[in-house]
């Protein structure tokens, strides 16, 4: 209950809401309160999915042959801008 907040409007509108079947705490801005840790899960798929990205680039990028037709790509964008006229 808040400061400043009447007892029998906050049980009022308590029992309004646990007749209704509703689940979420009178008052709460973000929701339930058993949702607490999802941020956390949330952070934790995120990191996982991103260690995985890195592993997955690393693995490819350090593969020779990968590492030539990047080389072979580069050297073309040199090749392609370095004839541009200027304005």
């Amino acid at each position: 209950m808040g400061a400043g907040q009447d007892p029998v409007q906050a049980s009022t509108v308590s029992e309004e809401i646990e007749s209704e079947g509703v689940l979420a705490p009178v008052g709460s801005e973000h929701g339930d309160l058993n949702e607490r840790g999802m941020t956390t899960a949330e952070y934790a798929v995120g990191t996982v999915a991103a260690v995985s990205f890195a592993g997955i680039l690393l693995k490819v990028l350090t593969n020779p042959e990968v590492q030539e037709a990047l080389l072979q790509f580069i050297i073309w964008l040199i090749g392609l801008f370095s004839d541009l006229q200027p304005f």
